[in-house]
C-alpha cells in the first residue's frame, strides 16, 4: 500500500488520483464536508490554516482510504509556535489496514510541525481503536447529536416544546432567517460570534477569513438571523452533497425582547436541510459526558440522537504542550479583562 500527500486543492484536482478519491468518498458511508476537497478549498486561503490529505492507494492504484486535516495556530510569534496543532475532524476513512498507513504518514508529516494532533471524530471508530492504540494515542469519551431532518414539519416536530415556543415567539417578533446577502453580512455576523468567544467561549476563534470563504464556496452555508434591518445572529454551516449538513458555528444576540437569535439560528440550517433534502445535521461536539455542558442542554431540544464517537489525542511535544495548555488558561482568564470596555 502506498500513500500520495496532497496540501494544495489545485495540485490534487490535476492529479491522476483525483476522480478515484471522489469515487471513493461517494462510496463512504461517514464521508463528509471535512474529509472532502471543498475543506481544502475553503481553508487553504485562510492565514493559521494549512490543509493536508493523505490518500492510500492498493496495488492497483485505486484510492482504498483517505485522512483529510489541517494544520492550525494562533497568529505568529511565541503565541503562534506554542499553540501549532493538527486537528481531523471527522476521522480517517478506509479500514484499518488504510488507516494503519494513513495514521504514520500523519505523524511523520506533524513532527515539527505540530505539538499535538487530535481527531475528532464523527462516526464510530471502535473498529480503527486498536490502529489509533498501538500509535499512541489515547481515547476520551465525546458527545454529539445527529439529527435525522426528514421534512420541514418532521423537524418541527422534533423539537422540545420550549424551543418550539421560543421559535414561534421569536418569528412573531419579526425575526428572519437566510443566507448573508454579502461580505458586510458575514462580518456582521464575525462581529457578534466574535463577541461570544471573547466573553463566554473564551477559546481561539478562527479568523473572518474562514468565513468570508466558507460564504464565497458552493458547499458553504451562512445563514443569518436579521431583526429590524440588521444582523443578530446566525449560522455557519457547510454541507456534504445530499447527505449531511455540519453544525460548525452559531451566535445569536438575544437582547431583543422575545427574540432567541441562536434558536432561529440553529433552526434556519434545520429548514435548509429539510427544504434541500440533506439526510442528517451533524452538530459537531455537545461535551464530555457527566459534564453538565450548557451548549450540550441547548443541542439536545432540536431532537437529535445522542451518541458518543469520542476523540483521539496525542501529544508530540510534551514540554511545549504543557506550556501551550497554560497559556490558554491565562488567556481564558485575563482576555475579557483586556477587551470588557470595547
Amino acid at each position: 500500500m502506498t500513500v500520495e500527500r496532497f496540501s494544495d486543492p489545485a495540485v490534487l484536482r490535476a492529479s491522476a488520483s483525483y476522480g478515484s478519491f471522489l469515487h471513493f468518498l461517494e462510496s463512504r458511508e461517514h464521508a463528509g464536508f471535512f474529509q472532502s476537497p471543498s475543506f481544502m478549498e475553503v481553508v487553504k486561503p485562510v492565514p493559521g490554516f494549512a490543509p493536508v490529505l493523505f490518500l492510500a492507494h492498493d496495488g492497483s492504484g485505486q484510492v482504498t482510504g483517505s485522512l483529510l486535516g489541517a494544520y492550525q495556530q494562533e497568529g505568529n510569534g511565541v503565541k503562534g509556535w506554542l499553540s501549532r496543532r493538527m486537528l481531523v475532524q471527522g476521522g480517517p476513512l478506509g479500514d484499518p489496514t488504510a488507516a494503519d498507513a494513513l495514521i504514520s504518514a500523519l505523524l511523520a508529516d506533524a513532527k515539527g510541525k505540530a505539538i499535538f494532533v487530535e481527531f475528532r471524530n464523527s462516526f464510530d471508530t471502535t473498529g480503527l481503536r486498536p490502529v489509533f492504540e498501538r500509535k499512541g494515542f489515547r481515547y476520551t469519551p465525546h458527545l454529539n447529536f445527529l439529527l435525522p431532518v426528514g421534512s420541514e414539519n418532521e423537524a418541527l416536530q422534533r423539537l422540545s416544546t420550549a424551543r418550539r415556543r421560543g421559535l414561534k415567539t421569536t418569528l412573531a417578533a419579526g425575526a428572519s432567517w437566510g443566507p448573508a446577502a454579502n461580505g458586510d453580512e458575514v462580518r456582521e455576523f464575525y462581529r457578534i460570534l466574535h463577541g461570544l468567544y471573547r466573553s463566554k467561549v473564551r477559546k481561539p476563534l478562527p479568523p473572518l477569513e474562514l468565513f468570508l470563504q466558507l460564504h464565497a464556496h458552493p458547499d458553504g452555508r451562512l445563514f443569518v438571523v436579521r431583526h429590524e434591518g440588521r444582523v443578530i445572529g446566525g449560522c455557519a454551516a457547510p454541507v456534504y452533497r445530499d447527505r449531511m449538513i455540519h453544525y460548525w458555528y452559531v451566535c445569536g444576540d438575544n437582547s431583543a425582547k422575545g427574540i432567541q437569535a441562536s434558536v432561529l439560528a440553529t433552526w434556519a440550517s434545520i429548514a435548509h436541510a429539510a427544504q434541500q433534502g440533506i439526510g442528517t445535521l451533524d452538530f459537531m461536539g455537545a461535551g464530555k459526558p457527566g459534564q453538565g455542558y450548557g451548549v450540550h442542554e441547548f443541542k439536545a431540544r432540536f431532537g437529535g440522537i445522542e451518541v458518543e464517537h469520542g476523540r483521539y489525542e496525542t501529544v508530540l511535544e510534551p514540554a511545549l504542550y504543557r506550556m501551550g495548555a497554560a497559556g490558554l488558561k491565562v488567556y481564558q482568564h485575563i482576555r475579557p479583562l483586556f477587551h470588557k470596555d470595547r
